[in-house]
């Protein structure tokens, strides 16, 4: 397949072939990486780059983005720009500016959150490659759409690398952020499990919702659209602290509500996939689960240094639905807790999309009328946007 680039000021979608790559491992997927250092494009050979990614983003080797552009005698690396948990991909919290290589790193996670005019003075364009889990509140998409922005302010070109959504990009699933919860977590109406890759997203972004900037994405070859990541030959890169593994990852778009109450969500190796609290009554609430048949997983009461907690297995991930799995299971503990349950109103539903799943269920309805359904006309829209936006069969 040949690479696609996308120039989404005039919508021309362009075929240019990449030099192969002997010296990279080869799977059955090829990322957007490790075609571009190969042989960069013309129109790239010899520009001064900002590189937006972290040491989750990774070639086919397992040598980070970072490194790689920068080892690239075609281009010049003069500046790193580092999302959420920094360059290295492994702290919490905000993370001032520091160097690599020589090369300064500005954080754009804290009270800056997008480059400023100064910081792309001497800069030719801006290439992003950032690790996404394919949840709408992992912040990276956040970041990423600011500093399209911020190209656009500049008139720098925003080239962006991409790679697999980890988790497939064929389901979509969850509700649709309300405008009225738009914040770092969530900018745009978009379902929680969005279905896209970077590049994708980064085409919604910029035609859908206005960004307008010179937009090129270099795709990869070789994926499609129902893979999962251990389906690509890729190695995993840990693109957060907490998610280092594909489990996590395949459960997070779901079980990352927790965050917003009082029941600990990172437990164990793999985040996620446990969530634990003093009080629980794992035993009588992973019973009730296992009762309930929930799609594609099952439920097991554990212990924990956090206290008993409900271990999810996923038995099968096409079946699975991680928004409707942690609904039910939310549901089932505050079914058995109704006074110890506690949820932060306002970062739930800004994760979630709406209130609608938290009113519900904290009025003891089902999960079924938790919302998410896509016979709306706010989601019909947005899975037409998405349709325009897709690059991969």
């Amino acid at each position: 397949m040949a690479m696609l680039l996308k120039t989404c000021l005039s919508a021309t979608l362009l075929a240019v072939s990449l030099a192969p790559l002997s010296a990279i491992a080869q799977g059955p997927v090829r990322l957007g990486i490790d075609r571009f250092a190969a042989d960069p494009p013309g129109w790239a050979q010899g520009k001064r780059c900002a590189v937006l990614t972290n040491d989750g983003a990774i070639d086919a080797n397992g040598l980070g983005v970072a490194d790689r552009l920068a080892i690239t005698p075609q281009i010049k690396v003069v500046s790193f720009f580092a999302p959420e948990h920094g360059l290295a991909a492994d702290r919490q919290g905000n993370i001032g500016d520091e160097q690599r290589r020589g090369i300064p790193i500005y954080s754009l996670y804290g009270e800056r959150k997008a480059p400023t005019t100064a910081q792309l003075q001497g800069v030719d364009m801006l290439i992003c490659d950032m690790p996404d889990v394919g949840a709408r509140f992992y912040t990276f998409a956040s970041t990423m759409s600011l500093a399209m922005k911020a190209a656009k302010k500049a008139n720098r070109r925003f080239v962006v690398l991409d790679r697999p959504n980890p988790i497939n990009g064929a389901a979509v699933e969850g509700p649709i952020l309300e405008t009225p919860l738009f914040s770092f977590v969530g900018l745009y109406p978009i379902p929680i499990r969005h279905g896209m890759t970077m590049g994708e997203m980064a085409r919604l972004f910029n035609d859908s919702h206005g960004i307008g900037c010179d937009l090129q994405v270099i795709t990869m070859s070789g994926w499609q659209r129902t893979m999962w990541h251990d389906q690509t030959g890729l190695p995993w890169g840990r693109p957060s602290p907490a998610m280092k593994s594909l489990a996590s990852a395949i459960v997070y778009p779901g079980m990352c509500l927790f965050e917003a109450t009082n029941v600990d969500c990172r437990v164990g190796n793999e985040a996620f996939t446990t969530v634990a609290a003093p009080w629980l009554d794992a035993p009588g609430v992973a019973a009730a689960l296992q009762k309930a048949a929930v799609p594609g997983v099952s439920f097991s009461a554990t212990k924990w240094p956090q206290g008993p907690g409900i271990t999810l297995t996923v038995t099968d991930r096409q079946a699975f639905q991680p928004v409707q799995a942690a609904w039910s299971v939310l549901a089932a503990i505050q079914h058995r807790h109704p006074t110890e349950l506690k949820i932060v109103a306002k970062g739930f539903d800004r994760m979630n999309g709406d209130s609608r799943a938290r009113t519900q269920l904290l009025a003891g309805a089902p999960v079924s009328s938790f919302g998410g359904t896509q016979d709306s006309p706010v989601y019909k829209q947005f899975l037409k946007q998405r349709q325009a936006a897709l690059l991969y069969p």
